[in-house]
């Protein structure tokens, strides 16, 4: 059974959460997004293969996306994660900001991750519609993060 963690952050405005289910050889991150004026909502999940490279770091090679295309990149879109002892965040919120209080895993999108979004050729000279991978690449902007993940009791 994969291991589950979860981060969000909200406001009157809105919210964003970000789940990551994490097996040993698979994984899938969902982002759902819903902001004021609604007009960039996610609700998109990234099914992954899960590399693990030790035992509190690893890669998640992004494989297909659950409602469309994901974006022209030259070589493998991924993500990092690494794991850390369970921590209070320093700065748990307050009455107009609320974030997960606890976290035990940090994941991000690759420093160096260079995907085309959809804006370096003109539109007509992309293999498929834009608008095709558009979900995919708002989903990949709010993973450039680092989120701060809290392991979901099991």
């Amino acid at each position: 059974m994969p291991e589950q963690f979860r981060g969000f952050i909200g406001t009157g405005a809105g919210s964003t959460t970000v789940t990551l289910d994490l097996g040993t050889e698979a994984a899938t991150v969902h982002v759902r997004s819903r902001w004021m004026g609604g007009h960039n909502a996610i609700d998109l999940t990234l099914a992954c293969t899960h590399e693990p490279r030790g035992s509190h770091y690893g890669v998640l090679i992004v494989t297909a996306a659950s409602d469309g295309s994901l974006p022209p990149c030259p070589w493998a879109l991924f993500l990092e994660y690494a794991r850390l002892p369970p921590h209070d965040d320093a700065h748990p919120g307050s009455d107009m900001l609320v974030v997960n209080e606890r976290f035990s895993l940090l994941l991000w999108t690759h420093p160096r991750l260079d995907y085309d979004d959809g804006t370096q050729l003109d539109p007509g000279d992309y293999d498929e519609p834009v608008e095709n991978f558009a979900h995919s690449v708002r989903a990949l902007r709010e993973l450039e993060g680092p989120w701060k993940l809290a392991a979901v009791p099991q």
